[in-house]
Parts: C-alpha cells; sequence; structure tokens
C-alpha cells in the first residue's frame, strides 16, 4: 500500500471495526497500516470484504485472518484441509496398512506430522480402528496448530550458540565417521 491509501484503508478497517462494535483511533489505524504495507489496497480491500462475509465472531479479527483471507488460507480452509488429509491417511491404512506410506509429501504439515509426531509405519502398525475418531480430531488439532503458525518444522529450537556447537558435533562427527568408511573400504579391497 501507498501513502495515498491511508483513506480507503481506514474506510476498510472502519467498516470491520463497526462490524465488531468497535471504533478505532488514529494510533490502531497507523499500526496496522504498518503492518499491511506488504499488500496492495485491492488486495486488502477484497480481503476485509471476504472476512465480513466469513466472520462469525463479536470481536474484530486479527489481522493474521484479513491476511489469510488475501492469500487464500482461512481457518475454516485449513479446518477442511485437516479433515480431508486426515481422511486420505486413513483411506491408505484401511487399503495398504502399515505397507505403503501415503501421498503426503506435498503438504509440508502433514508430511512432518505423520514423520515425527506420528511416525506412520509405527503408527500404522499399532493404531486400533476404534481409536480412528479420536486420532482424526486430534490430528486435525495438531494441523492447525502446526499449520496457522507457519513454522518451518525445525527439531531443535534452542539458543544460536546451542544450535552452532550441534552443528560443528555433527560436523565432527560425519568427518570422524566418513574417515572410518574410507578405512573400512581400503580394508575390503
Amino acid at each position: 500500500m501507498k501513502d495515498q491509501d491511508r483513506e480507503r484503508f481506514a474506510l476498510s478497517m472502519k467498516g470491520l471495526a463497526v462490524n465488531a462494535s468497535l471504533e478505532l483511533d488514529k494510533d490502531v489505524l497507523r499500526l496496522y497500516f504498518a503492518a499491511m504495507k506488504g499488500y496492495s489496497i485491492k488486495q486488502f480491500e477484497d480481503g476485509c470484504i471476504k472476512v465480513l462475509r466469513t466472520w462469525r465472531q463479536t470481536k474484530m479479527p486479527p489481522l493474521g485472518v484479513i491476511t489469510g483471507a488475501i492469500e487464500g488460507s482461512s481457518p475454516q480452509q485449513l479446518e477442511d484441509r485437516a479433515l480431508m488429509v486426515a481422511n486420505k491417511i486413513l483411506e491408505n491404512l484401511n487399503t495398504y496398512g502399515s505397507t505403503q506410506y501415503p501421498d503426503i509429501e506435498k503438504d509440508p504439515v502433514a508430511h512432518y506430522l505423520m514423520t515425527h509426531r506420528w511416525p506412520y509405519l509405527r503408527w500404522a502398525a499399532e493404531v486400533l480402528k476404534s481409536e480412528n475418531k479420536w486420532w482424526v480430531k486430534e490430528f486435525c488439532e495438531a494441523y492447525l496448530a502446526y499449520g496457522r503458525s507457519g513454522s518451518k518444522f525445525e527439531l531443535i529450537e534452542a539458543p544460536e550458540p546451542v544450535l552452532k556447537l550441534a552443528q560443528k558435533v555433527v560436523k565432527d562427527m560425519s568427518s570422524s565417521l566418513g574417515f572410518h568408511v574410507k578405512q573400512f573400504k581400503e580394508v575390503e579391497r
């Protein structure tokens, strides 16, 4: 957005505020405008219209909901996606059991959950059919949590010095292992 779009932006924000029975002051409008500068005014207005049509709460929607509407990932769409993926995984389980991994590599959230939280092959071998209903509920909750956070699913969350130390240890272990592998191949010849 550009500075000449401030008036149109304020009108859209006031529309959202009226819908939530609120009044916005100039400081809040300035802050929201700065946060939404990466989008065009047309995108913002279209996002606000989508939110006005679908927002079912009596409070002001957060900017994340508006950006989700602009980018096409509203909370409802994410819930629908989570349920569709859970059903796809259960269908794969019913068809192939634990012998074939479901085709979910293109969905980073589902792939992460089914390799880290519920490693598929082990989970598929152990899950009881009577637990599927509860698993779907738990999967959808986890999918929403990871999906909304937009995280990159890093396995280690630690301060920078700890991460650097871990990388150094892994590198040292790799070079050490590489040396032993070379040594072993030479002995084998």
